[in-house]
């Protein structure tokens, strides 16, 4: 009995093994087909001719050379001074408005100033008096 089961166990052995073997050829062809596939294909795009890219042509013209630029922005003063008057007056002429570009030596405004001018007219009738004495 012993004997028998000795060769049928060979036989399974020998069984498994040849299909192993069958299964691992199987493998190798597969691996073998693909890669010569692969490098058939490669071969044949490297000796295809390149393509080439389509480029937009334009004709030249000569013309007087623009350019714009558009930003945005904030326009500042060079420079910006407060104005006060001395002594207590009215405007009597504004001749430069907020935001004017002026010039220096320019009159920007005239001013009344009637107690001044009391003042003044005072000042003078003492003077005179003086004088008359």
């Amino acid at each position: 009995m012993k004997t028998m089961e000795i060769t049928e166990n060979k036989r399974f052995y020998r069984f498994t093994l040849l299909h192993l073997a069958l299964l691992a050829l199987v493998l190798l062809f597969a691996a073998v087909s693909c890669t010569h596939s692969d490098a058939k294909k490669a071969n044949e795009e490297k000796t295809a001719a390149p393509l080439i890219p389509a480029v937009e042509v334009f004709t030249m013209h000569k013309t007087r050379m623009t350019s714009a630029l558009t930003v945005p922005g904030e326009l500042l003063a060079f420079q910006q001074v407060d104005l006060y008057a001395k002594v207590n007056s009215f405007v009597q002429k504004l001749n430069a408005d907020v935001g004017t570009e002026v010039q220096a030596g320019q009159l920007l405004a005239t001013l009344e100033a009637p107690e001044l001018g009391a003042q003044l007219a005072g000042a003078e009738a003492r003077v005179q008096a003086q004088e008359a004495l």
